[in-house]
């Protein structure tokens, strides 16, 4: 049975209906809920648009394509898909496209229900304006529920995010927009909060500089930028990962505690925590493109797509090291680092705690905490031992909270894990802006990356080969970080701790 929602249906307007994004993650999400009742199938519409012309039915086999049939499901794709429509723009600033657009939704909104109409944006940035200023003026009925789901990236950069906003503040009020980023979605990103005011002492009176050397953010993708090329030249791993998904994770990792967990409380946290970030300074990042596969002729150069530059200077990698000035974090290095066509793919991050000064072993590997999302949903704990057996031997042992393959049994393990998408999604239809991202927040995000992204976005990039572990460069990038470094004592970082942050297992 599906949840109660404050609706009698609900509209989803799906603009770039025709892109990828929409076809591996947002359909998919919507016949998600659908299929584990979160939504009423009878009860909501889908409507597809974008500049792309369909015939017949052709919108609704595209998009087929993208969905698996799902077990024990509430509604079959069949039943899904045939809520699914779809309407051809001539054009994003085209006025009367618009008009056609809200006749077609007219059409499925039953006479008399109260309704809602979610409008959900996966565009680039340039048509950001044109598409929100025709649907406020063509698409959005008074008197009834409407609500605007922008996509990142919010923006290129400081200034164009403050343009953006002014322009949406003339439209919508803030409680109808909801800024989206998929990681706040995210089960492994979400449970910082829990790990660090839930009551574990063990975490939460040590998560500070008094017992932490260095945070680690760890972003790698098996998979170079293939079919997004184009986008992708234009954008660059700093602005399509690391200042959104990546900060995301680390504002919740570094903030102090909020005041409750409503979403004004949370997102104030949040914003304090990234008005205390410094600037990422030029000097301190590192930025990479990858070349061919020497050994597998089908990995080929990040410039051997016919969508790319040849003389792109885009970076597929990039290692980031941020400072924080509060009292918390001061002198402790959040070393943030993401790339493509790597070895694995893996996401992560990473509490490296200090070894006590007075250790009876000091030659004990010193303990880290790790939360992951990728291989696997896990927690891990590193802690120094003795080995079993003979002797006296020290060893790192891991004590582990595997989310994906925990018994069927066990607490932590749930019937139905919703996607990002999923929860964002109906969340957004619920109303419910705990796990978007409010104007001040999407702004001040990039006074911390502007300075990073504008000195090194013509910069020529170190290369690495496609399927390896990066640049090999990067070891010694981070053992001259290390020299900066400062504790609360003011004193550099001693030579065994250099030694450990440039081989640091990122």
């Amino acid at each position: 049975m599906a949840p109660s929602l404050p609706f009698d249906h609900v509209t989803i307007a799906v603009f770039g209906a025709s892109g990828d994004l929409a076809k591996k993650m947002t359909y998919p999400a919507i016949y998600s809920l659908v299929a584990n009742g979160m939504l009423d199938v009878n009860k909501l519409h889908v409507v597809g648009t974008a500049r792309s012309s369909y015939e017949g039915s052709e919108f609704q086999d595209k998009i087929k394509k993208g969905l698996k049939e799902k077990k024990d499901a509430k509604a079959s794709i069949s039943d899904f898909i045939s809520r699914c429509s779809y309407v051809s723009l001539k054009g994003y600033e085209d006025t009367e496209s618009y008009s056609k657009l809200d006749a077609a939704i007219r059409k499925l909104e039953p006479e008399g229900k109260k309704s809602l109409r979610l409008f959900y944006i996966a565009l680039p940035p340039s048509a950001f304006e044109d598409v929100s200023g025709n649907i406020k003026k063509k698409c959005w009925p008074e008197g009834q529920t409407n609500r605007l789901i922008v996509e990142k990236p919010y923006g290129k950069d400081e200034a164009s995010a403050k343009k953006l906003s002014k322009h949406l503040e003339s439209l919508f009020s803030e409680d109808e927009l909801y800024r989206i980023d998929h990681y706040l979605g995210k089960d492994t990103v979400k449970t910082i909060l829990p790990l660090r005011f839930g009551g574990n002492p063990h975490l939460s009176s040590t998560w500070s500089r008094e017992h932490v050397s260095a945070v680690t953010i760890n972003f790698k993708e098996e998979f170079g930028a293939e079919g997004r090329g184009g986008y992708f030249d234009e954008f660059g791993m700093i602005r399509d990962v690391m200042q959104n998904h990546l900060m995301q994770w680390i504002v919740l990792l570094g903030m102090e505690p909020p005041k409750s967990l409503s979403a004004d409380d949370i997102h104030e946290a949040k914003l304090k925590f990234i008005s205390d970030c410094k600037p990422i300074v030029p000097e301190d990042v590192l930025v990479a493109q990858y070349e061919a596969s020497k050994s597998d002729k089908e990995k080929k150069a990040y410039k051997d797509d016919e969508t790319v530059k040849n003389d792109s200077k885009a970076a597929t990698f990039a290692t980031a090291v941020m400072y924080v000035n509060n009292e918390r974090w001061r002198g402790v290095p959040f070393v943030i680092r993401a790339g493509k066509a790597l070895d694995e793919t893996r996401a992560e991050v990473t509490l490296h705690y200090k070894t006590p000064a007075k250790a009876l072993f000091p030659t004990a590997t010193p303990s880290t905490f790790t939360v992951r999302d990728h291989p696997e949903k896990s927690h891990t704990l590193t802690l120094s031992t003795k080995q079993v057996g003979e002797g006296f031997s020290i060893v790192s042992a891991p004590l582990v909270v595997d989310f994906d393959h925990a018994s069927p049994s066990a607490s932590v393990k749930a019937s139905y894990v919703p996607s990002a998408y999923e929860t964002l999604i109906f969340e957004a239809i619920t109303g419910d802006h705990t796990w978007f991202i409010p104007r001040a927040e999407a702004e001040a995000g990039w006074r911390v990356w502007d300075k990073a992204i504008s000195g090194t976005e013509n910069r020529t990039p170190f290369a690495y080969e496609y399927g390896g572990q990066g640049p090999k460069e990067e070891k010694e990038f981070l053992k001259q970080r290390a020299h900066d470094v400062h504790f609360e004592t003011g004193e550099a970082v001693t030579e065994d701790f250099r030694k450990q942050f440039g081989a640091l297992k990122l």
